[in-house]
């Protein structure tokens, strides 16, 4: 009985090794990601400022610096290399008297080293650009816009408005 118990147990065993194999296939796959950090800058939040005006001698201006005035404001952020300017200033359409000279400055906030300059025209010194490193900017805090409108004697009364453009090149 042991003698038959044990072939019937072998051929069992044998019968499974030679069944065929339940598991289904199996594959993989690979799946690559990629990205890229572009040399891009972009302007944020822009505030308007504000022209105080000034009448002495033969000064009239409207400037921020002037009682009255503050600073317009842009948040400018830098992935990489670029380079940053400002135009001159340019009159509003309805400004009832053209300005002689518009001069504008920029302040660029969170570059290394300190406060770099950009302005136009020269007049107001420094340079007329400032290259950006290729750390890039991280917009920590708002760049500062100054603009000051002269003129060659007393505007009309009126409302004036002035607009400058910033401009990344990258």
């Amino acid at each position: 009985m042991f003698r038959k118990l044990s072939i019937a147990t072998l051929m069992f065993v044998g019968a499974l090794a030679m069944a065929p194999n339940a598991n289904a296939g199996t594959a993989t796959g690979v799946v690559t990601f990629s990205g890229t950090v572009s040399s891009a800058c972009s302007f944020t939040n822009p505030t308007p400022g504000t022209l105080g005006y000034h009448s002495g001698g033969s000064n009239y201006s409207f400037s921020v610096n002037n009682p009255g005035g503050t600073t317009g404001t842009v948040g400018i952020t830098c992935a990489g290399s670029a380079t940053l300017s400002i135009a001159d200033g340019v009159d509003g359409t309805s400004n009832p008297t053209a300005a002689n000279s518009i001069p504008t400055q920029l302040i660029v906030s969170g570059l290394p080293y300190g406060t770099n300059i950009a302005n136009s025209p020269a007049n107001l010194g420094g340079a007329t650009s400032v290259n950006v490193p290729s750390t890039g900017i991280t917009g920590s805090a708002d760049s500062q816009v100054y603009l000051r409108a002269t003129f060659a004697s007393a505007p009309a009364p009126g409302n004036y408005s002035y607009t400058t453009t910033i401009t990344a090149t990258y």
